[in-house]
């Protein structure tokens, strides 16, 4: 079962020029240099810790809602979302 097979001079051509059409259409990409990646490292921290900031930030501002009185900043924003829920009732 050890068949040996080898190719003519000119198929050998003809599969070489075919490779070489294939890499020219399909070339191959460059790797990440470590300057694209401290850029992705960069991007991602910066939206973890905006996506973090705005949590605490519209977080605290709900709870602050929750216990506002009359007179107070976010009171109307408290009393506006109470008749919304009471609508939606």
């Amino acid at each position: 079962m050890n068949r040996r097979y080898s190719l003519q001079k000119d198929e050998k051509q003809a599969i070489r020029a075919s490779l070489l059409e294939f890499m020219e259409q399909h070339p191959v990409q460059e790797k990440s240099s470590r300057l694209n990646k401290k850029r992705t490292l960069v991007n991602t921290s910066f939206f973890v810790i905006a996506t973090v900031f705005s949590i605490v930030i519209f977080g605290g501002a709900i709870v602050y809602t929750a216990f506002s009185g009359p007179g107070d900043m976010l009171y109307p924003l408290k009393s506006n979302m109470a008749s919304i829920f009471e609508a939606l009732q």
